[in-house]
């Protein structure tokens, strides 16, 4: 009797072993699975932020080894590679109009700045670069700006700058700006040739050609204007009045 109780608890102790064993084996080897799938994951996330933090437009990644990722990592350059392809062919587009185009963008989600090549140069600042500057440093380069340069505000909301250039040369630069939830952009276009041609026409039609002076139309306008912006200055005394 003693030995069929010792049988059995040899037994248990042999099961129990076993299970434990199992166990054992079944921890280790998701550990294993669990790492040999985390390490590739994530060097193809490191990979990803060091790119997004260069600002690198031509992305490649590493094989994992895994072909799902692979293929994920092949879509994403893919994607990178057609949307190269389009910002090509659309600045081709630009460079080849008559009117010079610039822009840039503001994303609220992680402060990061894209310029255009030509942004800095068509307000006057070359040496200027969206490298070195967060989403922050943007938005108050853009506010002294404003303070700074001489510029008029449209109808539409939209500012034109009196840019000038090193070599004293004049440039009049119209800049929108358009804010959505998580982003703001902005579209810079030169308007010198317009703006000259209409100075040119509002010269005409308001000076005399031989005096060079308001011609009569011109001058009750602007005397009119002065008047209803400044009545209290142009009040007379009543003893000028009669």
């Amino acid at each position: 009797m003693g030995q069929l109780f010792s049988f059995s608890g040899h037994v248990i102790k042999v099961l129990s072993m076993t299970i434990l064993l199992t166990l054992l084996v079944g921890i280790l080897s998701s550990l294993i699975v669990s790492l040999s799938l985390a390490r590739p994951v994530k060097k193809l996330s490191d990979e990803v932020e060091e790119a997004q933090k260069n600002n690198s437009t031509s992305l490649r990644f590493s094989d994992t080894g895994i072909r799902e990722l692979d293929q994920f990592a092949g879509a994403i350059t893919q994607m990178n590679q057609d949307m190269l392809t389009i910002s090509t062919k659309f600045l081709r587009i630009m460079e080849m109009a008559s009117v010079e185009l610039g822009g840039f963008e503001v994303r609220s989600e992680n402060e990061s700045v894209y310029v255009t090549d030509n942004f800095f140069s068509m307000l006057g600042k070359k040496e200027l670069s969206e490298k070195s500057m967060t989403g922050k440093d943007f938005m108050e380069f853009l506010d002294s700006y404003n303070k700074s340069c001489h510029h008029t505000v449209r109808g539409d909301g939209s500012r034109v700058y009196s840019v000038i250039h090193n070599s004293g040369e004049i440039r009049y630069v119209r800049m929108e700006i358009k804010t959505e939830p998580d982003r703001q952009i902005g579209l810079v276009e030169d308007v010198t040739k317009v703006t000259r041609e209409r100075m040119n026409i509002e010269h005409e039609r308001d000076y005399d050609t031989l005096t060079r002076l308001y011609n009569r139309r011109a001058f009750q306008r602007e005397s009119e204007k002065l008047f209803r912006e400044h009545p209290e200055k142009h009040n007379c005394e009543s003893s000028f009045c009669s």
